[in-house]
């Protein structure tokens, strides 16, 4: 956390403020345990001076499982193709370990995973294309290092960006309006999957109480390895049938 904080210009209490919007943002799914209306300064009270993450900045344990078909367009047919998704571009990557991986607190797999990923899916301007993101927020501060791998704000902007509100999930640009996984739990290797799942809700038109508005394009992250580091895959999904 803190080689990220010094590498990337955001603050303590941009990341608490990044629980605060996810464990809010919990409160509106069904599936989300975990969901709590609390603030930054309650998160992180302004006096705190160590290093160490809140409890809140941690995503708890949880037991789930997620499930993906994937299907040749020429397939999908009559009212499935209303609902259909599609896999518009893909990427993954793995980088080294630890400090190696993160020589500015920031993650070069994910920023390579989605290079690959936007590549695929002819996107040039993902800020201006994406309408909601599902990202890795195991910790609150991978949230904004994901936020900029993904290149959804530009290189140290994105905690002041989540600071105005631009990651709300009323925000221009929504990012976990699920909740993330600081809401809904941490499901070992299933987070990845999950994440697919709710950017692919968003996209139906089905995510309930946490649907965000006129998303035609998402993209979905996660990350393995020491802080996130090592290795990561990026989904961009679009709306219909391509």
């Amino acid at each position: 956390m803190q080689r990220f904080l010094r590498g990337a210009g955001a603050t303590r209490a941009q990341c608490a403020a990044v629980a605060a919007k996810n464990l809010d943002n919990a409160l509106r799914h069904p599936a989300a345990p975990f969901g709590a209306a609390r603030d930054g300064g309650e998160i992180r009270p302004a006096q705190a001076d160590d290093g160490a993450m809140a409890a809140a900045e941690i995503a708890r344990p949880a037991a789930g499982a997620a499930v993906v078909i994937l299907s040749d367009a020429r397939a999908v047919r009559g009212a499935a193709r209303r609902r259909a998704v599609t896999l518009r571009g893909i990427g993954l990557r793995a980088a080294g370990s630890g400090a190696e991986a993160m020589p500015d607190g920031r993650e070069e797999s994910a920023r390579d995973a989605a290079a690959a990923a936007y590549r695929e899916a002819r996107i040039h301007a993902p800020a201006r294309a994406v309408g909601v993101a599902e990202v890795d927020d195991r910790y609150a501060f991978l949230e904004l290092a994901q936020i900029e791998a993904l290149r959804l704000a530009p290189s140290r902007r994105a905690g002041a960006l989540a600071a105005r509100g631009r990651f709300d999930a009323d925000g221009p640009l929504p990012v976990n309006p699920s909740g993330g996984t600081l809401g809904r739990g941490d499901l070992g290797a299933a987070n990845g999957l999950y994440r697919l799942c709710e950017a692919a809700a968003q996209l139906r038109g089905e995510a309930g109480r946490c649907q965000v508005k006129r998303a035609r394009i998402a993209v979905a992250s996660s990350a393995a390895g020491p802080g996130g580091a090592g290795r990561a895959v990026v989904a961009v999904l679009g709306r219909g049938v391509a």
